[in-house]
């Protein structure tokens, strides 16, 4: 999932990254840690991690193989979304020193840096000479999502962008086009670029299919819905402060747009929606039960049966609709 996250070094820093490394032309940046890490030190480190299928990696993944190549445990804390930004500022403001390093929602992070709760990397970073291969990370992540006021404070360790995803099967049904073009009085776009093209497409479907499928359907859940506000709100046009006065531009024309848009959609969706997160917005649309959708990329390979043969993926339905999905830029066109 991201979408969305930095891994922002506080006190972890200590541990993989102030030992004296080997020179940076003789190693990548995880070997020049490695070695680092197994000079003598602390012998746990510990993260605070999004709880669910974020943590699975920590857990599973990069906590056992960090274990084992540097004999350092990796104690993973795990927080609901919600909460993670107020327990890590609680944290810091009472001094625990509890976390020795941070995974958190990029729109936190400068936040974080003003309260005091994030240590500059730049200095671990030329020391180690690890500024070269962050070259190879795309400029969209590495330039937005590791400074605050000219310095660095995380690395990105999620590509996260939003994707809508589409049944081509149902939208191309001969029955869903000719009530779109009674109802319209056009051709039905395929997919649709816009919010309200989404929404006439998905009347469309409910009217001609009985609402089997549903024609779309979105995670409403907190913390979730304000990643799909945020690139909607941009899209028509929103500025969250004033420049001038700093004043919340929230409720102005945009934010109104946005909400009566949901209002709109929240109607066309199966029962139970407004309080979907991922899994069961992700369930509803691999059984068959909707026929659009906009979400992270996780969904295009589940939709299309990859990857879930894992065990830590036993938990994902058998997809109903593999090699039926179409992927376009969400309604907008700025992800």
């Amino acid at each position: 999932m991201v979408r969305r996250r930095a891994m922002l070094a506080a006190a972890a820093a200590g541990v993989v990254l102030t030992a004296t490394g080997r020179p940076a032309a003789a190693a990548s940046a995880a070997a020049i840690a490695v070695e680092a890490a197994k000079k003598p030190g602390p012998q746990e480190i510990t993260i605070v991690w999004e709880a669910g299928l974020q943590s699975l990696d920590p857990l599973n993944f990069s906590g056992p193989l960090w274990e084992k190549q540097t004999g350092i445990e990796v104690k993973v804390i795990e927080v609901p979304t919600a909460a993670m930004f107020t327990k890590i500022l609680q944290e810091h403001r009472a001094g625990t020193g509890a976390n020795d390093a941070l995974n958190v929602i990029l729109a936190w992070m400068a936040d974080l840096v003003r309260a005091g709760a994030l240590e500059p990397l730049d200095a671990y970073l030329d020391k180690y000479g690890y500024r070269e291969e962050l070259k190879e990370i795309a400029p969209v992540y590495r330039d937005n999502q590791m400074t605050v006021g000219g310095k660095i404070y995380g690395f990105p360790d999620d590509g996260d962008v939003f994707v809508m995803y589409y049944r081509r099967d149902v939208l191309g049904d001969p029955k869903v086009q000719a009530t779109y073009k009674a109802k319209t009085g056009k051709d039905i776009p395929v997919p649709p670029q816009t919010w309200k093209e989404l929404a006439d497409v998905a009347a469309a479907i409910n009217e001609a299919t009985g609402k089997k499928p549903y024609g779309c359907a979105f995670f409403r859940e907190p913390p979730y819905m304000h990643f799909m506000f945020q690139e909607r709100f941009r899209n028509n046009g929103g500025r969250f402060f004033d420049p001038a006065t700093m004043k919340a531009q929230i409720n102005g024309p945009a934010g109104l747009e946005t909400f009566r848009g949901w209002l709109e959609e929240n109607e066309l969706r199966p029962p139970g929606m407004v309080s979907w997160g991922f899994v069961e917005n992700l369930a509803a649309f691999r059984e068959g039960d909707t026929a659009i959708t906009v979400s992270w990329p996780p969904y295009g390979r589940w939709a299309a049966g990859y990857g879930t043969e894992e065990k830590a993926l036993a938990w994902v339905p058998k997809s109903q609709i593999a090699g039926e999905v179409g992927y376009a830029m969400p309604p907008g066109g700025h992800p």
